[in-house]
Formats: structure tokens, sequence, C-alpha cells
């Protein structure tokens, strides 16, 4: 017979948010990734998304890099301008917001 005395926990899987990115606004004819990213979110979704892997690299003050995650199967799915301001002598910062299927630490 089957003994039913003992409970067993199985492991979840892992979950995880989109990963945004931040940076100062610059040419978009420079960007490779600005172009992808205009492409994928200006399409008509006639032809399948073009997804990607990356690999995102959290640096210290001194640009060393601290730890790294692979991410695949990404894609675009939010670009964004945050709000202008004349009156004020900040930098003009865009937000691109991907989402994607996996992501591995690396060290």
């Amino acid at each position: 017979g089957v003994e039913s005395r003992f409970k067993y926990q199985l492991p979840k899987r892992r979950k995880h948010g989109n990963l945004v990115c931040k940076r100062a606004l610059y040419s978009l004819k420079e960007s490779p990734l600005a172009r992808w990213v205009s492409d994928v979110l200006k399409g008509d979704f006639t032809k399948p998304i073009e997804t990607a892997s990356a690999f995102v690299s959290l640096l210290d003050h001194k640009g060393n890099k601290v730890a790294g995650w692979h991410l695949t199967n990404l894609y675009p799915v939010k670009w964004n301008l945050e709000k202008l301001d004349s009156k004020t002598n900040e930098m003009a910062i865009e937000s691109i917001e991907f989402v994607f299927n996996t992501i591995e630490r690396k060290v």
C-alpha cells in the first residue's frame, strides 16, 4: 500500500517581473537597440515578433561588474519618455520595458 504520513512540498516556478531599462535620450540613428524596439512596437503584428537574448550587468560606482543576468526570448512591450519640463535643467530620460521567458543569474 501507499503510506501517506508524510507531506511533500514541490518547488514552485520562479516568478519575475518585466525588465525596465532607463537611459538618457540620445539620437535614434545611432542605436541598433532603438531601431529594433521601434520596429517591434510600430509593427502591425502580421509578422512574428523578433525576439532576442540579452545580458544585463549591474555595475558598481566604479563601473565594475557586480552581477549579471542572461535573459532569453526578450522583446519590448513599452517605450516611454519621462515628462519634459522646460523650466528645469534635467536630462530627458527614456524607459524601455521588456518581457522575457527565462532569466539566469551569471557571475
